[in-house]
């Protein structure tokens, strides 16, 4: 059972994932300059021994993508829509949640016929409304999927379990086009955070890489490694059956009204399996995935997870380990506490908490009102940094700090990302300052 739980659970189970470290892009260059670099970078990436370097969303391009569009987002979520119960009237059948997770629902649109008629027998044409209102047609919902698995972003999402403790998510980054988003979920618990990634679209939803564990707050859409797993499908209706990644997926119940953590909530039950276990996946309409239960041999359920409870506006921290030159030689650390919304991107708060420390703390600036980190990304265990042209005009003005505020920031970039060294750049050419050349090529290592 474990082993089948750490495969399915891409939400609420914080599970391993593959030893060999990731190539994450931390990318956070303006769509002009991805556009304009794209080539020059990738040259450059291939030169530090990566042989698998993906483009990455980048974070700037991710800022302001929120506004939502009729054929995009979810309705239910536009309108603050957290507990519906479908309109009975709107029903085109009813279950129990303990028959459709044992039994399962007919996919087939046929059925039987009843009141005893003849069906090898031409029916008249007054028979035939008679014939379609007699016929057991699966149940369809009168939401999509947008609506069961909502991208809220600065939302957090509480689970509770048993056996496990207590987790979270929260939405990172979200990236719409007409039609689909991607979405990078940050899942906490006791044990620790992990990062997935999601596509929605109108027809499925797709689980791209499980989990990754990633210590940093840093944006990984765009990267490939795992294989896709559809989690939900459509249409939307009792009976809808698809393969993934070796699990049997089926919709067994749409648009049933239940309690949930002691609210009504219309909500969708999906069974999943293997060869020898099955687990019920259940998602409430403006929230998302709200439980998951074992399905035991006689058919009773088991709880596993279940929802806690949301909050909305919810920032997600984490700490910068900044390091300042001293008066007179060395470095000062001082970790400063960074709450991030949805789409912030780390090179922006990292100018911003640096810039706010030197002067409340009557530190030497790293960088100074006018410099600017324009973009991140981390290949392999390399940060490369790119800076505007005003942290030259800064060291030329003092140059006696040049090499010290050069170190500060290496030490910091890579204390964050946990990296060996780091490439810088100016305006994505060579560092050249009055005293000082640095070849885009040369790596930086930490003197902590």
């Amino acid at each position: 059972m474990k082993k089948f739980l750490s495969l399915i659970f891409v939400i609420f189970i914080i599970t391993g994932c593959s030893s060999a470290r990731p190539v994450i892009r931390v990318n956070e260059m303006t769509p002009e300059k991805l556009e304009s670099s794209s080539t020059s970078s990738e040259s450059k990436l291939q030169s530090t021994g990566s042989s698998s370097v993906v483009q990455s969303i980048p974070e700037s391009q991710l800022k302001g993508n929120e506004t939502t569009k009729a054929d995009q987002m979810i309705s239910a979520s536009d309108n603050n829509v957290t507990n519906l119960v479908p309109d009975s009237t709107r029903d085109q059948g009813s279950s129990t949640r303990s028959n459709n997770a044992s039994k399962g629902t007919s996919g087939g649109s046929g059925g039987q016929l009843s009141g005893g008629k003849d069906s090898s027998k031409k029916p008249e044409p007054d028979e035939k409304d008679q014939i379609l209102e007699d016929q057991v047609l699966p149940k369809v919902s009168r939401y999509n999927l947008f609506d069961y698995y909502p991208l809220i972003p600065n939302r957090l999402i509480n689970y509770r379990s048993d056996g496990m403790g207590s987790s979270s998510t929260i939405l990172q980054y979200l990236h719409e086009e007409p039609g689909k988003a991607t979405a990078q979920i940050k899942q906490s618990s006791d044990s620790g955070s992990r990062l997935n990634v999601i596509r929605i679209t109108q027809e499925k939803i797709n689980d791209l890489y499980y989990t990754l564990e990633v210590p940093f707050r840093g944006n990984v859409i765009g990267w490939r490694d795992y294989e896709e797993r559809t989690i939900l499908m459509a249409p939307i209706q009792e009976g809808n059956q698809w393969v993934s990644t070796g699990l049997s997926f089926e919709i067994v119940a749409v648009d049933e009204p239940r309690e949930i953590n002691g609210e009504m909530m219309t909500v969708m039950d999906v069974r999943v399996s293997n060869q020898t276990e099955t687990v019920l996946f259940t998602y409430a309409v403006g929230i998302g995935l709200v439980s998951n239960d074992f399905i035991n041999p006689d058919g009773t359920l088991t709880n596993i997870v279940s929802f806690d409870g949301l909050k909305e506006n919810v920032r997600d921290t984490y700490y910068f380990p900044l390091y300042f030159p001293k008066t007179g030689g060395g470095y000062e650390l001082v970790s400063t506490k960074v709450d991030y919304m949805t789409n912030d991107a780390t090179k922006d708060l990292m100018t911003l908490a640096y810039l706010e420390q030197a002067k409340a703390k009557g530190l030497i600036p790293v960088l100074e009102d006018k410099t600017k980190i324009q973009f991140l990304y981390l290949n392999q265990d390399i940060v490369q940094v790119d800076l505007n042209d005003s942290f030259i005009t800064q060291q030329n003005d003092s140059p006696e700090l040049e090499n010290a505020r050069i170190q500060s920031l290496v030490n910091t970039l890579c204390q964050y990302y946990q990296a060996k060294g780091v490439q810088l750049t100016i305006n994505d050419q060579r560092y050249e300052s009055n005293q000082r050349k640095i070849e885009p090529t040369e790596v930086l290592t930490p003197v902590y």
